[in-house]
């Protein structure tokens, strides 16, 4: 074979395999830098502390509450504790939750107690603030101790 065809079959080939090897660089590249668009329930995701105010035995009561929530298949789940020690009649009581958001701004959170003895169930209804980092709003559900249904407040930060 002459000289000259086999150097421009060699220059053809290796421009080929350059121009392929160029356009797989960029598009690895290209989708490595692309972020995904960050969700809403990514934001809710993790640990919010605070505190919930209600009636209690006929008084105004604060109490420390927290929860952590999971993001799974679009839904948020996950559980609450709420610290009800100074009453002296209850520990902490920690609720199943689930839920997910309205509008990309107002959390609605459903809550059962796992013991089956346990007649305990509400929802929250939560506004995420503008930064993210709070939210506040209220819950409504049946309360064992007073055998009523019962309201408050609640109040909660993204804990970092």
């Amino acid at each position: 074979m002459d000289k000259g065809i086999l150097i421009a079959i060699i220059g053809a080939i290796a421009t080929l395999l350059t121009t392929i090897l160029s356009i797989c660089i960029k598009k690895y590249l290209n989708n490595k830098t692309k972020q995904r668009p960050i969700t809403q329930n990514e934001k809710i995701r993790g640990k919010w502390v605070g505190t919930t105010r209600q009636k209690f035995h006929d008084r105004d009561a604060e109490f420390k509450i927290s929860f952590i929530f999971k993001s799974e298949n679009n839904k948020l789940k996950g559980e609450c504790v709420v610290d009800l020690r100074e009453t002296k009649i209850i520990n902490l009581e920690t609720f199943v939750i689930h839920g997910g958001l309205s509008d990309n701004r107002f959390l609605k959170i459903e809550y059962n107690n796992d013991d089956p003895n346990m007649t305990q169930f509400g929802y929250f209804l939560l506004e995420l603030s503008p930064s993210g980092k709070n939210l506040n709003g209220c819950f409504v559900g049946y309360g064992p101790e007073s055998k009523e249904v019962i309201c408050g407040n609640v109040a909660l930060e993204k804990e970092r």
